[in-house]
């Protein structure tokens, strides 16, 4: 929180460890961007291939964002619990976004976050991946 008023960025949220939550289907983190993809990663098998998600219009029915003005929700509709379906090692997602208010054609602008569920808890780990 920059000003003391808005949300955090991406940035911010990361450099003061903070985390997300999830509670069934939605997923929380406390801050803002301008999402370019989603990726739901599962854990390298022969059979699991990861899932891109690119499409956030209102009428996908996998998936829906609402942006509050302290987090951003995620709303994936096809598990029925986060938790259950990516804790204990099973799973996280890998968002590709860019702060808000910066240029989403310059490719440096782009972050790829790793949303990692953890285990036996509803808290979510978020680092930014280098590339």
């Amino acid at each position: 929180m920059a000003d003391g008023m808005g949300p955090l960025t991406v940035w911010e949220a990361v450099e003061q460890g903070k985390h997300g939550f999830t509670v069934g289907k939605r997923l929380s983190v406390p801050c803002h961007f301008e999402l370019i993809s989603i990726r739901i990663a599962r854990p390298a098998s022969f059979v699991a291939t990861d899932e891109l998600i690119t499409d956030f219009s209102p009428g996908n029915r996998s998936i829906s964002i609402v942006e509050k003005p302290d987090r951003t929700d995620i709303y994936v509709r096809a598990y029925d619990d986060l938790q259950e379906r990516f804790g204990h090692w099973k799973g996280r997602l890998i968002v590709t976004c860019c702060e808000k208010g910066t240029d989403i054609f310059d490719l440096d602008n782009h972050l790829r976050v790793a949303l990692t569920f953890r285990d036996d808890e509803p808290w979510v780990k978020m680092e930014i991946l280098e590339e």
